[in-house]
């Protein structure tokens, strides 16, 4: 299983708008990519647990 990406580091709190907008982006991507992978593994879990009821 692939692990999940950390957020990037915080900026100052003196930055400026435009630095704050990218870390938003960054934040959105990594949840973006985070939840893909929560998806997948319940996907498999599903997928697991109907093959074992046929048993």
């Amino acid at each position: 299983m692939a692990k999940q990406k950390k957020y990037p580091k915080q900026p100052k709190m003196k930055s400026s708008v435009e630095v704050w907008k990218r870390y938003e982006e960054r934040c959105k991507e990594v949840d973006r990519y985070n939840n893909d992978l929560k998806r997948k593994e319940a996907e498999k879990k599903r997928i697991i647990d109907k093959v074992r009821k046929r048993k």
